[in-house]
This record gives structure tokens, C-alpha cells and sequence, in this order.
């Protein structure tokens, strides 16, 4: 519940909040929804982000983890397009068809390890997390659990880095570089939802799934959910036209605008890779293509790569997870030129991804290509997969 100190406690909270963002650059604003003094600073260290909500956090007016950016909905043609890089597409981006969305708010980033471990720190606090038999989380292994369903591989993966020590979730740090702000990966279908529902009751917001059945149950209510594929390629290729990548371009060479891997493809040598990690995952710090920053070797001069829509990273970096269910012909169907279509059919067992990730080459980067994953299990969390959210307005 949203925590409602007395004046002379808020002024204890405010000091203690001060002391920690002055004792480290690192300090990120988060919800002041918690239950304790300890959780209320867990949040602030681990959320990712930079200290623009000091102010929202001291006056006990929290705003989200999540930055948002508009996306007006209308009618779009959704497919690739038979030009350039997307005249060799894959079959299942055909038929090009009209969509109609209404509108919505998506992540203006793919979501962080600083920002997922926070949630997970609130869903602790609430008894929410399990380990792997069923009992308390913090009593076994560090995989966490939902109903008997894996979230996220803490313990059993590497490539995940968020870790579990001393009652607390929080990012790693890899080759002395904090990966607070790369984009979390080893998460499962069920864990990008879990994450949509626990950070709406954080911030006093309408749940969109039932975690139980796994069913979106309110998708309109204005909490947070996953996009379905209609909305992210609305938000990654639409801005009057159609773009063939999601940095607001038709063409993709070089290293300047996404974190992919380049011909031939041998990892790592052929990924981008701005960070310089000796090894995989490859990932670069969201938002990182903005037309300013330079890798540390000198090796990558960003140009700005927003979509059309103003979101970054959506080609490359992670792969980002959608709502819908995968069909290879699902273009073709009558539920695809439906209002604010979404894909309800589990035949092939597989969800949705769009954007490739730091291990996919440029084909699968295209805003058009569609492939998929495994929703749940060990196939279903893997080093170059991610997610972004959207709520409806």
C-alpha cells in the first residue's frame, strides 16, 4: 500500500532518502508504494533510472519507474513492405494489411535490470515470490517462482544479471560496468506479465492480467501490460510511412544507430557490442543510440535512433516479447484486420517476439519480421530476450 508518513517521519524518510542519493551517483528514483523504510530505499537504488523523481518521492507523489511516450493509434498498414531490405522477408510478414489501434503509451525503453529488480523487491515484500518447490522465496535456489511458474533465472543462468544477497534483488555489475540499465534478459512470458501486474499495484493501477490463468483479463484499464505485435509495430515502423528498422530508417549499416550482429555473424566478434564485453550477452545500456554517446574503444559513434514514435532500441539490443500468441498465418485470418488485434490462438505454443536482439543479424532487425519463443521453461528465457510495456490511455 502507498505509504502515508506523519510530518515528522516524512522528515526522517527525506533525510534518509538525501544521505543515499548523495552517497552515490548511482541513486535512481523509484515508487514510494512500499511497506517499510528498507523496502522504500531497496526501490530507490535499484530502479534504474536517474534522480529526476526526487521531488515526486520527497512530497509523496510517486510517478513511474516507466517512461512513456504517445502513441495516437489510427489506421496503419502493418507488413513489410516489397522495397528494399524488406523485399526478402519471410512469408508470415504478408499479407500487408490495414490495422486499426487505439491509442496507447509504450516504454520510450526496453525495461532495465535496475527496474525489474525493483518490482521483484515489491513482489518479495508482498509474499509474492516463491523458489522452485513451492516455499518461500530466500529458502532454496535464487530461480524465481509464481504459481509454480519461473519469472526470471536468477540463479541458474550466467547471462542473468540480477542477483539475489542479503534479502535484497539487485543488478549486477559485469566487467566493473553496472548493468542496472541494460535491458533485462533470461525472463519468461510469465515473468514479463507478473512484472506488468505487480509495477500496476505499485502505482495504484488496474491489473491487466490474471496471473493464475495467465489470461489478459482488463487490457484497457490503463495498467500495464505487454504490447501486442499490432501496437509495437505501430510504435517501431509507422510515422506517416512505414520504416524498415526501428531507428526511424530504411537501411541499417555500420554500428551507429542498433546493437546487432553485422556479416558474417560469428559471436561476439561481429556484434556491436558498444560496451566491449569479452563475453555474451552483448547488450548495450537502453536508450544508448541517441546520436551522442561513443563507445569507450571509439569504435561506435551513436547517431540518434528513435522510431517513428520515439522509442529506443527497437531493433537490437533484446529482443523484445509481445502479447500474441505466434501463427505463421495469422496476417490471413479475419482477427487480423479486427480493431486493436491480438493473436488469442496458443496452436503453436509460442509468443510473439519482435526487433532482434545484440545476437540477431539485420533481417530479424527489420520493424516487419516476426519469430517467437517459448512462453515458459528452459527454452523460454534466453540472453537476447527482453521486453518493453504499454498501458492503454
Amino acid at each position: 500500500m502507498e505509504v502515508c508518513l506523519v510530518p515528522a517521519l516524512r522528515v526522517f524518510s527525506s533525510i534518509l532518502v538525501l544521505c543515499s542519493f548523495l552517497a552515490s551517483e548511482s541513486v535512481t528514483a523509484g515508487s514510494v508504494q512500499v511497506n517499510s523504510l528498507f523496502e522504500f530505499a531497496s526501490q530507490w537504488k535499484t530502479t534504474g533510472h536517474g534522480p529526476k523523481n526526487l521531488i515526486d518521492l520527497l512530497s509523496g507523489h510517486p510517478s513511474s519507474m516507466i517512461e512513456v511516450v504517445g502513441a495516437a493509434g489510427g489506421n496503419f498498414m502493418m507488413g513489410r513492405r516489397d522495397d528494399g531490405d524488406d523485399a526478402q522477408g519471410y512469408s508470415d510478414e504478408l499479407p500487408r494489411h490495414q490495422v486499426t489501434l487505439s491509442a496507447f503509451q509504450i516504454g520510450k525503453y526496453e525495461v532495465t535490470n535496475g527496474q525489474y529488480a525493483a518490482v521483484l523487491n515489491y513482489a518479495l515484500s508482498k509474499g509474492y515470490l516463491k523458489n522452485s518447490s513451492g516455499g518461500a522465496y530466500g529458502t532454496g535456489g535464487r530461480d524465481v517462482y509464481h504459481n509454480g511458474v519461473l519469472l526470471i533465472n536468477v540463479d541458474d543462468s550466467d547471462d542473468c544479471q540480477i542477483s539475489f544477497g542479503s534479502g535484497v534483488f539487485a543488478a549486477d555489475s559485469k566487467e566493473g560496468i553496472s548493468m542496472a540499465n541494460y535491458p533485462v534478459v533470461e525472463v519468461s512470458w510469465f515473468g514479463t506479465i507478473a512484472f506488468c501486474n505487480w509495477l500496476s499495484e505499485m502505482e495504484g493501477r488496474a491489473a491487466c492480467y490474471n496471473l493464475t490463468t495467465q489470461a489478459r483479463t482488463n487490457p484497457f484499464g490503463g495498467g500495464y501490460r505487454l504490447p501486442t505485435e499490432a501496437e509495437w509495430e505501430f510504435a517501431a515502423a509507422w510515422g506517416g510511412s512505414h520504416k524498415i528498422y526501428g531507428t526511424g530508417s530504411d537501411t541499417l549499416t555500420g554500428k551507429s544507430s542498433c546493437n546487432y550482429t553485422m556479416d558474417p555473424g560469428i559471436v561476439p566478434d561481429d556484434c556491436v557490442n558498444p560496451s566491449g564485453f569479452g563475453s555474451t550477452p552483448c547488450l548495450s545500456p537502453v536508450g544508448w543510440f541517441n546520436g551522442v554517446n561513443i563507445s569507450p574503444n571509439g569504435n561506435v559513434h551513436t547517431v540518434d535512433s528513435r522510431s517513428p514514435s520515439g522509442c529506443y532500441d527497437m531493433s537490437g539490443n533484446a529482443a523484445e516479447i509481445c502479447e500474441d500468441w505466434y501463427l505463421g498465418n495469422f496476417y490471413g485470418t479475419a482477427q487480423a484486420t479486427q480493431p486493436n488485434p491480438v493473436c488469442t490462438d496458443p496452436l503453436s505454443g509460442f509468443r510473439v517476439l519482435r526487433g532482434g536482439g545484440w545476437i540477431d543479424n539485420k533481417k530479424q532487425a527489420r520493424t516487419a519480421s516476426r519469430y517467437f519463443v517459448n512462453p515458459e521453461g528452459a527454452y523460454g528465457t534466453v540472453s537476447h530476450i527482453g521486453f518493453r510495456v504499454v498501458r492503454s490511455n
